[in-house]
């Protein structure tokens, strides 16, 4: 089946990369370096089909020759997070129940129903990931984690099938968390703690936000936002035309239009899209730096193309802004908040007890627990983007002979002031609910307020 053409350029992140990953790529002399045997020899490795392409071509694959099957997979992944996360609030509400004062408790059984999706959307990442493995391990040797040059496959596999697993028990805390929630603005005496937020709100730096005073629309707002920023990113890879799509590998080379951007993108860039929106760090693994790996052909072939080397590097950085904007600002930093606060406020109201851990407790501070561990390797991985864009940005310097060129560096320069701002604040965001998580143990009524202050309630 035929890719619909569109030929002028995209603001999508990471379309340009996908014109660049489409070309003639490096010769390397066995195509099999840096893959394992059993990657490509057992029933739930390399798929046979990239295999073929890899002894026929003859030279390092792109994302361009494997995106068209994961991205088809990645879709349904997309469809079953999406309806997993809209559907756990409402379904795990008939089995939460009131206990204390104000608070609700969630049924542990509740979790067993979340084993089949968490193990159906690891399959699923499982086997896109070992279409895109082969470009990814061709050109980087290694499976890139974080504080480690030169991890081996074994030890990357272990650090991120865990880390796979905890993005999707995430989306589960987080439905978990809205559903006890919303049974507890039910509970008797929930009024009470109704007024103890708005004391603590009026009493904090952000008191002139009015609408903050309401609990109700703060906790749902939260859950809202986990929801919007799934729909955008499926949204950048939702073709206008569906119907006449081909998903094989190699497919659509002139691209196609979606709903979400001005022109068109490529099967590699939905699959970026389509493994955020899914929570998938496995496939988003390598990616920025294949990437960088890829536009640096483009600055030490014969003629440098410099033009070509930035625009790469510039949709890379809209595509780093994006994750950083929706990710780890709106959806880790608003969680991280409103979760701690409303664990802080459920501590109050065992100011008689403070030492005791109740059943509550312990459901709350798993959800803020999971949400920290997400959010700090989220924005891990956000600061190592930048930093290595930085450098990319960097190598050229001094060697740009046209304005074009030194107004994209410069254009490059602004948007990266931009993202390390953003990131400086999501890490301080995250710093201030780690404090407000401490105090909730330490001060007298559990609530503390930037700077430095405990809230007197009762």
């Amino acid at each position: 089946m035929g890719g619909i053409c569109c030929t002028s350029a995209s603001w999508f992140p990471g379309a340009t990369y996908s014109v660049v990953n489409s070309e003639a790529s490096g010769p390397v002399h066995n195509p099999t370096d840096g893959l394992p045997d059993w990657m490509l020899s057992a029933p739930f490795g390399v798929p046979q089909e990239v295999q073929d392409i890899m002894h026929e071509k003859g030279e390092k694959l792109t994302l361009f020759d494997v995106s068209g099957p994961p991205v088809r997979l990645l879709w349904i992944a997309t469809l079953s997070g999406l309806t997993f996360a809209l559907s756990v609030p409402w379904l795990a509400f008939a089995y939460t129940q009131c206990e204390g004062e104000g608070t609700a408790v969630y049924s542990s059984w509740l979790w067993i129903a979340f084993l089949p999706y968490a193990l159906v959307m690891m399959a699923i990442e499982w086997r896109c990931f070992m279409y895109t493995a082969v470009p990814v391990l061709q050109w980087l040797k290694v499976l890139p984690v974080p504080c480690s040059k030169n991890p081996s496959l074994r030890f990357s596999l272990a650090w991120h099938l865990p880390m796979a697993f905890m993005m999707q028990m995430d989306i589960m805390t987080q439905g978990l968390f809205l559903a006890t929630t919303l049974r507890s603005f039910r509970c008797e005496g929930f009024e009470h703690v109704l007024d103890a937020w708005e004391r603590v709100w009026h009493q904090s730096v952000l008191s002139w936000i009015t609408w903050g005073a309401s609990l109700k629309v703060i906790v749902v707002a939260c859950w809202a936002i986990q929801i919007l920023q799934m729909v955008l990113y499926a949204g950048y890879a939702l073709p206008t035309h569906c119907h006449c799509l081909d998903f094989q590998c190699r497919s659509e080379k002139k691209g196609y239009p979606v709903l979400c951007g001005l022109t068109t993108i490529w099967h590699a860039d939905a699959l970026k899209a389509l493994a955020g929106s899914s929570r998938m760090p496995m496939l988003q693994a390598g990616q920025l730096k294949l990437s960088l790996e890829r536009a640096k052909k483009e600055l030490h072939g014969a003629v440098p193309n410099y033009v070509r080397y930035l625009q790469v590097l510039k949709m890379e950085l809209r595509h780093l802004l994006l994750r950083l904007l929706l990710v780890c600002c709106f959806v880790n930093c608003t969680k991280l908040e409103v979760q701690t606060t409303f664990f802080a406020l459920s501590r109050m109201e065992d100011a008689h007890e403070q030492s005791a851990l109740h059943l509550r407790h312990t459901e709350q501070l798993l959800s803020i627990a999971v949400a920290h561990c997400t959010s700090f390797v989220a924005l891990n991985d956000i600061c190592w983007g930048a930093r290595a864009l930085w450098d990319a940005v960097k190598e050229p310097a001094g060697k740009l002979n046209d304005d074009d060129s030194a107004k994209e560096s410069w254009e490059i320069r602004c948007l990266l002031g931009v993202a390390i701002s953003v990131a400086v604040l999501c890490g301080l965001i995250q710093a201030h609910g780690l404090a407000k998580l401490v105090a909730a143990f330490v001060c007298q009524d559990s609530v503390w307020n930037f700077p430095n202050k405990c809230v007197q309630v009762h």
